[in-house]
């Protein structure tokens, strides 16, 4: 891989809305929030599902529903499942564009990218 690929990579282009007019701008991430992204994602998704999981249990005094057990209904389980993966999902995004957001700067030297 050559170094203009990985700084490309690197590079964001983001639509910025304000004024009136939307401008697109050059922004790079810093590489500490694309390693920190991902394992900060994992450790948010896991505190969501465990509070998601102990709603389940106090709410409906059972247990959450595995799909492997035949004696969960299939409907339970898919539906168990579809809220599972959409918490999941948000919490996931939310963490990773914050995180990118925030180690985000404009880059140097793009007429557009004024400050």
């Amino acid at each position: 891989m050559e170094r203009g690929e990985s700084e490309s990579r690197m590079d964001d282009r983001v639509r910025v809305e304000g004024g009136g007019d939307d401008v697109d701008r050059r922004y790079k991430i810093n590489p500490v929030a694309r390693v920190l992204a991902p394992v900060a994602a994992l450790v948010a998704t896991m505190i969501a599902r465990r509070i998601l999981e102990s709603r389940y249990r106090r709410v409906t005094d059972s247990p959450v529903p595995k799909a492997a057990e035949l004696r969960v209904t299939f409907r339970r389980a898919l539906v168990w499942s579809a809220a599972t993966a959409v918490v999941t999902s948000v919490v996931e995004t939310a963490v990773v564009r914050g995180i990118d957001r925030a180690g985000a700067h404009p880059v140097e030297g793009d007429p557009k990218s004024t400050s």
